[in-house]
């Protein structure tokens, strides 16, 4: 008898439970996941209480925690703005660079490039061609080269060695022997670089 009342009393339970499922469309499980609106917790009493927002006005922008006011004269939401705050950089350049540049600018590097070379030979004789060269109207500067036991006037400082080609079809005729040979050359002048020197001549 205990039995059957505990079998009624399960059926009872069942079809309470089947009823108050029956008021939703969902199945139980997909209750599970379902948020819960704001609504349905309002309805239950039982939701948060929701501090209000402090009142802006519609035509401020807030700057870094401020508002300030600015005028609208369309609809376009003006872009947040941002404090540019004044600052300074400090560098610290260790004592020995600021030797290694100051060596740097008294010796410059060799710099790279071509002569044209119109004699080799004796000491004696390279003397002459110079001072033969020097008369002449040509603006080329020249040098007189130690390459032991011999000696050689070389002319001009090109950075290129078509440049260097060029002048020495200009120099043909006085030296028919000439060549163009690598060598360092001197930096260009301040003073030549808007003019035409022998670097840009051509």
């Amino acid at each position: 008898m205990k039995n059957i009342a505990h079998v009624l009393v399960l059926v009872l339970c069942s079809l309470v439970h089947q009823a108050a499922l029956a008021q939703d469309d969902a199945p139980w499980w997909k209750r599970l996941f379902r948020k819960e609106t704001v609504e349905e917790m309002e309805q239950e009493g039982d939701s948060p209480a929701v501090p209000e927002a402090a009142e802006v006005p519609a035509d401020s922008v807030m700057i870094d925690g401020g508002a300030e006011e600015l005028s609208r004269t369309d609809s376009v939401d003006a872009p947040v703005l941002r404090r540019v705050l004044p600052g300074e950089i400090t560098m610290a350049l260790p004592e020995g660079i600021g030797r290694l540049d100051s060596l740097y600018m008294e010796h410059p590097p060799a710099l790279m490039g071509y002569r044209v070379q119109v004699y080799f030979g004796r000491l004696q004789d390279a003397r002459d061609q110079r001072a033969e060269y020097i008369r002449s109207d040509l603006d080329y500067p020249s040098y007189l080269i130690q390459n032991p036991p011999n000696f050689a006037v070389q002319l001009g400082d090109f950075r290129t060695r078509l440049e260097a080609w060029r002048a020495m079809q200009d120099l043909k005729e006085l030296y028919p022997a000439s060549i163009v040979v690598p060598a360092e050359i001197e930096w260009p002048s301040l003073e030549s670089q808007g003019s035409d020197s022998t670097l840009n001549r051509r």
